[in-house]
């Protein structure tokens, strides 16, 4: 269906189909939902390739730089991924990747593997898990499960809605919890709306919170895309580091992304992304550049 069948680059913390590093001095705060909503990209190949033309994986590799403001160099982030998908299947589209996070305290990998999974033409779900061991530098959840599910709305055209459950353990020192996300997805002409809201719980001490983000993307698969958005809520967790306390605070976000095609098989991704507490001087920005292939 053609619901199903272009690109989506709204999400506003996107998660990475091998579901991106996530910082875990609150985990179950980034209001991220629980996974990467892109339309299954085995019925976007089908619709949008010739069979001699047919090509089953998809390679992506990047940079990123993320500094702080104000703070100290020591504060900044830099790293790299790479992401894989086979398309190759009728109902299954698995991914997998890595990524790597550094500091002048030290670096930290995380790994990830998912899967699409198409049922019908009205319902397909994305299940995913990550694992980042630990190490010096702790900036990703030890462990994280994803799914999804988003289903065509009947005699609407155009429109998706989804669902989906985020399950962040508790590990050591580090927090967790769950992220339960509701949303939905239209489809108009060249362009793709989407929003959702998500209920935030927070382990220690079951700290309840609500955030929500929106976005929308403009463009053609094959040739280029641009893509918005704007993200803010709630965040609130127990800190047991000493003597327990409970930290709450306010956030607001927004991003912006280029995608640029250079052939009919390769391309390029450059995105911005914009975090900052409220009432605080903390900002954060975020600077990736991609580069993406099928084969």
């Amino acid at each position: 269906m053609k619901r199903f069948c272009s690109v989506l680059f709204f999400a506003i913390f996107q998660l990475s189909p091998f579901i991106f590093a996530q910082s875990t001095s609150n985990p179950a705060q980034s209001g991220t939902g629980a996974v990467d909503t892109t339309p299954n990209p085995t019925v976007e190949k089908k619709k949008n390739q010739k069979s001699s033309e047919k090509t089953d994986f998809h390679l992506e590799v990047g940079a990123f730089y993320s500094p702080t403001v104000p703070g100290p160099g020591s504060l900044n982030w830099r790293g790299a991924d790479a992401r894989l998908i086979y398309s190759g299947f009728k109902r299954f589209t698995p991914f997998g990747g890595l990524s790597r996070i550094s500091t002048a305290q030290g670096a930290q990998y995380s790994y990830g593997v998912g899967s699409y999974i198409t049922f019908n033409k009205w319902f397909y779900s994305i299940a995913g898990a990550s694992f980042a061991p630990s190490s010096q530098a702790e900036f990703s959840p030890h462990r994280r499960y994803d799914v999804a599910g988003l289903f065509a709305v009947p005699y609407v055209k155009g429109m998706v809605f989804s669902t989906a459950l985020t399950v962040l353990p508790q590990y050591r020192n580090a927090g967790g919890g769950r992220i339960l996300a509701f949303g939905d997805i239209y489809y108009w002409r060249k362009f793709i709306f989407g929003g959702n809201a998500n209920l935030n719980f927070a382990e220690p001490g079951n700290r309840h919170t609500v955030s929500g983000q929106f976005g929308a993307t403009y463009g053609t698969q094959g040739k280029y895309r641009v893509a918005g958005g704007m993200s803010g809520g709630g965040a609130a967790y127990m800190l047991i580091t000493g003597a327990p306390f409970e930290v709450q605070y306010q956030t607001y976000s927004a991003f912006a992304m280029v995608t640029k095609w250079l052939t009919k098989h390769s391309g390029i991704n450059c995105r911005y992304d914009y975090n900052r507490i409220v009432g605080s001087p903390f900002q954060r920005h975020w600077i990736r550049i991609s580069t993406f292939f099928d084969f």
